[in-house]
């Protein structure tokens, strides 16, 4: 299956359904009720500012010009107090908006992670980790900024658009069309333009996440830069990631702002047009100049929150691009699914008390034309040892990994205690089959709590009684090769300790789980002779039923294994003594 997020094709959708769509799945993660009372703070404070202007045109025509200025005290406490309710309401709206935007973070985030862990370990292989990160935090970030921020000046600002322009076609239906005239002007350019910021603004997300997942490869791989003396190259791939985001960046952000100056333009015309037109009306006597002052102040609110739209709009552009990274995340499905055992697969079902795992025909391939295993059918059974040696590339780790189910098989069924493997769930699936790679992975914490990781049987156990536990298994020595013991701090990739103390945390995890089935993939292949004589001495230990698989590339560690399969080239072959697979491996050599 394809988990490649960049080629994902470019969705055919009119622009507005997308937005409209766009904004619904958003609203899954937004405080409906604290929004709700946001917007209805934004309608009275747009009221209080449509209002505003109306009742400072009337206290000129009835107060100032007629000289009256008996009611004006009351017109202007009036005035006054509107004024207190909009900062009021203001205030109000971003601190409320704020939660809301945290909020949702905090919600996507979590859906973002819940949905990365559910899927299969070929996502991971095709998409780069900084591409991911930088969909988790910069993308989510933005969207966050947008809920918090431009949600709620766009609302206000579309309130405020219409009432002013309800308002001022009521007062006056010619000088109002006037001047709304210039709209029509700019929302035909804003239609026009929009293809346009969408795209640049997605593509620069997409540079960002590069250059994030450039400097993530190239910092993991330091040592090998400083070792290899590749700094010029380090600096130079850095650069050329760091000109494509500037240059993306500088597009988006052009595209971003092209609209505020001609908005500005177009409410200087529209103001222009008003003034001219109302003092014509205002000396034929179809206007009072309270009326006239009303509306040019109109015009200008008018076109301020327009302006601030056209803003707000390019901040809906970075959001829709982000929120369209993030979907494609989301919108990804799972191959590795726990499915119901067919009545075809119970038909194939061998039900022998020996048998742990059975390969029926199966095949995979990472791609459709290229099959790594072809037709393999093989029976391991409960406590035997199984070798799997062969050529570098020739499947030895893919069929490890089509064991543990990591993946699933193109075609043909592997039956794990005489059941469909897929039928188990993942819980049920790890507490039988373990897999102990060449590099093991560490996190950061203590010993204990590497050795505890992903075991709910011990997660809960403290210190102390692991310690116990292990002294009742005869490894009491084995946690003294650490200087702290159990308590030891392991940094973040377990850079402070060495190789061979990694994989010994390994197998300590193996040593807690008691797997029915351990598969090894070279896992002793870096270490040295002493550590690897007690790990094979913690293998010993597992009780008599578990079934190995260990995959090596030196012969001396697989002369104790009961069957020995050979891998080359999609197939499997039986090897009926030590000396023949040596023999096996030094004809795929002449070949290769």
């Amino acid at each position: 299956m394809n988990y490649n997020l960049n080629d994902i094709p470019k969705d055919s959708r009119s622009y507005f359904k997308r937005l409209f769509d766009s904004f619904k799945g958003l609203s899954a993660y937004i405080d409906k009720k604290k929004m709700f009372l946001a917007i209805f703070l934004v309608l009275i404070s747009s009221i209080a500012q449509i209002v505003t202007p109306y009742l400072l045109g009337s206290a000129i025509d009835k107060y100032i010009a007629p000289g009256n200025l008996r009611g004006l005290g009351s017109l202007i406490l009036i005035v006054g107090v509107l004024y207190v309710i909009t900062a009021l309401t203001s205030y109000a709206q971003q601190i409320i908006m704020g939660n809301v935007g945290q909020d949702a973070l905090f919600k996507l985030r979590s859906v973002i992670f819940e949905k990365i862990q559910s899927l299969p370990i070929g996502f991971f292989n095709q998409n780069k980790v900084g591409d991911l990160m930088s969909r988790i935090n910069n993308d989510t970030d933005k969207l966050s900024q947008f809920l918090s921020e431009s949600i709620l000046r766009f609302a206000g600002s579309f309130a405020t658009l219409l009432g002013i322009a309800g308002f001022v076609l009521y007062i006056n239906l010619k000088l109002g069309a006037s001047l709304l005239s210039t709209t029509i002007i700019l929302f035909v350019i804003t239609r026009i333009i929009s293809p346009f910021l969408e795209q640049a603004n997605k593509k620069s997300s997409q540079s960002v996440g590069a250059f994030t997942s450039g400097v993530q490869e190239n910092l993991t791989n330091f040592k090998a830069i400083v070792a290899f003396d590749r700094r010029t190259y380090f600096e130079e791939n850095l650069n050329s990631l760091a000109t494509n985001a500037y240059k993306a960046s500088m597009w988006a952000g052009f595209g971003n702002n092209v609209l505020s100056p001609v908005y500005d333009f177009g409410g200087y015309i529209a103001q222009l047009v008003v003034l001219v037109y109302g003092i014509y009306l205002t000396t034929h006597g179809q206007m009072t100049i309270g009326i006239l002052i009303g509306f040019l102040t109109y015009a200008i609110r008018f076109y301020d929150p327009l302006r601030f739209m056209a803003t707000i709009f390019s901040n809906i552009q970075v959001s829709l691009a982000s929120w369209s990274r993030i979907q494609d995340i989301l919108k990804m499905t799972s191959d590795l699914i726990q499915v119901p055992e067919s009545d075809e697969t119970k038909a194939k079902m061998t039900h022998s008390d020996k048998e742990i795992m059975c390969f029926d025909h199966v095949t995979f391939g990472y791609k459709d034309d290229q099959k790594i295993i072809n037709d393999a059918c093989l029976m391991l059974e409960k406590g035997k040892t199984y070798a799997l040696v062969g050529p570098t590339g020739g499947g030895k780790s893919t069929l490890a990994s089509l064991m543990a189910r990591l993946y699933d098989p193109v075609s043909g069924t592997i039956f794990l205690k005489s059941k469909d493997i897929r039928s188990y769930s993942t819980e049920e699936k790890s507490k039988l089959v373990s897999l102990i790679l060449q590099e093991p992975l560490m996190f950061e914490g203590t010993i204990a709590d590497n050795i505890r990781y992903g075991n709910s049987e011990f997660e809960g156990m403290n210190d102390d009684n692991l310690m116990s536990h292990f002294h009742e298994k005869g490894m009491k020595e084995l946690i003294g090769r650490f200087q702290e013991g159990l308590a030891t701090k392991v940094d973040v990739g377990g850079e402070n300790i060495s190789l061979g103390q990694k994989q010994l945390i390994s197998f300590l995890r193996i040593i807690l789980r008691q797997p029915e089935l351990l598969i090894l993939d070279e896992a002793t292949a870096n270490i040295d002779t002493v550590t690897e004589s007690m790990l094979q001495h913690m293998i010993d230990s597992l009780p008599e039923s578990t079934t190995k698989v260990i995959i090596a590339h030196r012969l001396n560690t697989i002369q104790k294994a009961d069957q020995i399969f050979f891998i080359n080239g999609g197939s499997i072959e039986k090897a009926k003594s030590f000396e023949e697979v040596a023999s096996m491996i030094q004809q795929a050599k002449r070949t290769s």
